[in-house]
């Protein structure tokens, strides 16, 4: 009984100690500590954009590929890229979705996913249309304007993060 009363005193000093020191250790350790609130910033708009810049590349190195193979258009079809296609729809409504709710940034973010929503559905009517085997135009223009839309979307997420203005 004598070692159980020793015990229990000492685990009571024990807990003592500890509740004259956890509310040292908590100022401390909140007052180390730099909380940095990002004004406009969105995480899923950047990694999403991010994602879909390279699914588009991605896709279009496919279907420059079946472009080139001079079948008539066959496996260039629309049929053949539809899961992208349908992908793509899933992520643009998630950026819409998103850029609605960023608050004052919201507009500026809103108007480029719309230009992205834009430039990506006349490609797929142009797609749908078919493309002429070995189109040399489709390397670059049309690429490099749908990739222009994704990287505008994404210096403006850096810009929010970075400094939390948009220049």
């Amino acid at each position: 009984m004598n070692q159980h009363h020793l015990l229990v005193r000492q685990i009571k000093s024990n807990v003592r100690q500890f509740a004259i020191f956890l509310p040292l250790f908590v100022l401390l350790t909140f007052n180390s500590c730099t909380v940095t609130y990002i004004t406009g910033y969105d995480e899923m708009i950047d990694e999403t954009t991010t994602e879909m810049l390279h699914d588009f590349n991605m896709f279009f190195i496919k279907l420059q590929r079946a472009i080139k193979s001079k079948d008539g258009g066959e496996d260039q079809k629309i049929a053949h890229f539809q899961g992208y296609y349908d992908e793509l729809e899933v992520d643009l409504l998630v950026l819409e979705t998103r850029a609605a709710y960023m608050g004052k940034k919201s507009s500026q973010a809103k108007g480029q996913v719309e230009i992205l929503k834009q430039s990506l559905h006349q490609f797929k009517a142009d797609h749908t249309e078919g493309f002429p085997d070995d189109d040399d135009d489709i390397k670059t223009d049309k690429r490099n304007g749908i990739n222009s839309c994704f990287n505008s979307i994404i210096m403006l997420q850096k810009q929010l993060k970075d400094t939390g203005k948009a220049n």
